[in-house]
């Protein structure tokens, strides 16, 4: 529940008021406890009360002044009780809230119902909610929510799956039957409130409308855990690891360990319902009822009381903590920024402008509070956009360089891991591209040096990209033979180690059975025809010969298994690295795991890896692909709903028999990548390749997708 906190009154009160100058009498009046400047500063309004006449002075949007002047008598007013009489009716008539106020508070709730409402709505018919009559209901219960789903065919066929009426689906849709309830009503009381609202019931409604507002508040945040919406975007995967100590028939268990996931995410914006909650608790400011009155009152005296001066050092004192809180963090980054691109591009205007934009700065948090402090923040803020402005221009083609480098330093990589020992093109590309990089940061560059490094990227990248694929026979025997050793070793009970090291005798069995088939064809139609026809010599001369035919090609059968297995072993120790990337680019599900963590969770991985790993995730998001992050260790892992309902070895397994290409990440001391393994899909990395959010592993994937 929020905290009502109510905002000094008089920020709305210099909106709408007539504003008149004040009289030589009365200024010289004030000038005995007021600076003559502030006076000049300030605003007067005229109002009458009773037979007396009275001026509110406005010395700022929170700072004013009631001065008696009947009869030309000037004096301050002091008493509370005195100001709210005088006061009260003015305010009331004043600032009774007019109806594009209100409006534009209905407009921001009717907003926030139209961004949440597409997966609701689509919530509705999935579960067979929307076909219920909620309008006189208050809440769902396990039967009710059970005829909603037996009205919708696919939810009827989960009812069964989900242990029935008793089980999560259910549950989840009665909750979120309930709460959708709850969400309508809240929506009709807050619009009612707002429709009925006037100068007699403000303050009810007022309140009504806020705890409306904080209704909202609580479905938004809790209507998410439920197993039948996807998980938030913000969920901690660590969570899971304690779904296995829970029974899938326990009512306790949490939702996310059953997570049936038939509604669309949420998308509550908090921002907009922010927003309408900062609106209507702004309404409680305006001065139109006892307590907001009052407030306006004590002001007005407790300003004149304190005889104004010390009232300004305060507001100087805020305004200038304000300076530092929003400008200074702008400005450090601004000179980080230009530091940084002085450091690598030699520019005279903007090593002039920053050095002006330091003395500035300087100057201002010199003067501290005694200065014009919103005239410091407009000099400091111009110079900190002019700064800004040709910092980016001077960046954008140093930052263009970076990028050229990263795709081409991308590109010879994946050409040097298609071979186990690269040739000597790429291994000079290689060495080319390392002499650009060192140009690169060896010292500052111009504009003219820029363009030059930049063609040359381009030039080793597009080399790069000309030179030709090499001939692997192992990749060739794994996409042929690959998909069905997997099949096979799938089922097995073997370890995975055990499996991964039998794959090649599999894919050797595979060829020779092959082999078998082709002689008994070639049996079927040679030998055993011509028998059939009597069109052979009933002698042992050619039975002897059709015998030795048969035994080489049997010979023949056993050398091909012989060198298929020759050549799938090899596949274990090395495959081209873009046989993998041409199969996460064709693939509609690529997982990314992270190899030696302590535990099945992603909390003991290195930044550098979780850079990575993020990285690759959002480019296979990005390319409409299935994605996800999990934890693996000593062939386990974590289960999520990218891999399968097993777990532990099982839930690897899973992904190995499944051909389903998997990018790891393994925790190692040493640098390399390396693609290979008839059982499996499985690209391992480890090293600078495959750390930070700019990692080239990444670079490689994009390319290859793009290619696609």
């Amino acid at each position: 529940m929020r905290s009502y906190v109510y905002v000094p009154l008089l920020l709305m009160l210099l909106v709408g008021m007539s504003a008149a100058g004040t009289s030589p009498q009365l200024s010289s009046y004030l000038s005995s406890y007021v600076p003559n400047s502030v006076i000049a500063n300030s605003t007067f309004t005229n109002i009458s009360y009773g037979t007396g006449t009275y001026a509110l002075m406005h010395i700022s949007s929170s700072q004013n002044i009631l001065i008696n002047t009947t009869n030309g008598h000037y004096s301050i007013v002091t008493n509370n009780a005195t100001a709210y009489s005088i006061l009260a009716p003015y305010l009331k008539k004043e600032y009774a809230p007019s109806s594009s106020l209100i409006n534009k508070v209905n407009s921001t709730m009717a907003l926030y119902q139209k961004q949440a409402n597409p997966p609701l709505a689509d919530c509705l018919i999935e579960t067979g909610v929307g076909r219920l009559n909620l309008l006189n209901t208050t809440s769902l219960n396990n039967n009710t929510a059970t005829q909603a789903c037996f009205t919708v065919p696919e939810c009827r066929k989960s009812f069964y799956n989900y242990s029935g009426e008793t089980g999560p689906l259910i549950a989840g849709i009665r909750d979120f039957g309930t709460q959708y309830i709850n969400l309508n009503n809240s929506y009709r009381s807050f619009f009612n409130l707002a429709s009925t609202l006037n100068s007699s019931n403000f303050y009810s409604n007022v309140e009504g409308m806020l705890t409306d507002i904080n209704n909202l508040t609580t479905i938004q945040r809790t209507m998410p855990s439920n197993p039948i919406f996807p998980l938030p975007s913000n969920f901690n995967p660590s969570l899971l690891s304690n779904c296995q100590n829970y029974d899938q028939n326990n009512p306790n268990i949490p939702y996310y360990c059953q997570d049936i996931g038939d509604c669309e995410y949420t998308t509550f914006n908090s921002t907009t319902l922010n927003d309408a909650y900062s609106q209507v608790s702004g309404l409680l400011s305006l001065p139109v009822y006892n307590k907001t009155i009052q407030s306006y009152a004590d002001n007005a005296t407790a300003t004149a009381v304190s005889y104004i001066e010390p009232v300004i050092i305060k507001q100087n004192t805020t305004a200038f903590d304000a300076f530092l809180n929003v400008t200074l963090p702008k400005y450090n980054s601004t000179v980080s920024n230009a530091t940084f691109a002085l450091s690598k591009i030699s520019n005279s205007s903007l090593s002039y402008m920053l050095s002006s934009l330091k003395s500035e700065m300087s100057r201002v948090l010199s003067a501290g509070i005694y200065q014009n402090v919103s005239k410091a923040n407009t000099v400091v803020s111009s110079e900190i956009s002019n700064v800004s402005k040709l910092t980016s221009t001077l960046l954008l083609p140093y930052n263009e360089l970076l990028a050229s480098m990263q795709n081409s330093t991308a590109t010879i990589t994946l050409k040097q891991l298609d071979y186990k020992v690269p040739p000597e093109e790429a291994s000079f590309l290689a060495i080319q591209q390392q002499k650009l990089s060192s140009e690169i940061s060896s010292g500052k560059m111009n504009k003219s040096e820029i363009a030059s490094l930049m063609a040359s990227s381009s030039s080793l990248s597009s080399k790069a990209s000309s030179l030709s694929a090499p001939l692997s026979l192992a990749a060739f025997v794994k996409g042929v033979d690959g998909g069905l050793v997997s099949a096979m070793l799938y089922g097995s009970s073997a370890s995975i180690a055990s499996k991964e090291a039998s794959a090649p005798f599999y894919a050797a069995l595979i060829s020779f059975i092959i082999a078998l088939v082709l002689i008994l064809v070639f049996y079927g139609m040679t030998y055993a025809r011509l028998s059939h026809k009597r069109k052979l010599r009933n002698s042992k001369r050619v039975k002897r010969a059709w015998l030795f035919l048969f035994i080489g090609l049997l010979v023949l059968g056993l050398i091909y298994a012989a060198i298929t297995y020759s050549i799938a072993a090899s596949a274990s120790s090395f495959l081209p690295a873009s046989s993998f990337m041409a199969s996460a680019a064709s693939s509609n599900t690529v997982l990314i795991a992270i190899n030696g963590t302590n535990t099945l969770s992603l909390s003991g991985i290195s930044a550098g890896s979780l850079g990575c790993a993020g990285s690759l995730e959002q480019t296979l998001k990005n390319a409409g692909k299935r994605t996800g992050i999990i934890a693996v260790q000593n062939y386990t892992c974590t289960v999520s709903n990218i891999t399968s309902s097993s777990s532990g070895s099982a839930c690897y397994n899973d992904i190995l028999g499944s051909g389903t290409p998997l990018i790891q990440i393994d925790q190692a001391n040493s640098s390399y990548v390396s693609y290979k393994g008839m059982y499996g899909t499985v690209l391992y990395a480890s090293g600078p390749s495959a750390t930070g959010a700019d990692c080239y592993l990444n670079t490689m994937l994009k390319q290859a997708i793009s290619k696609q």
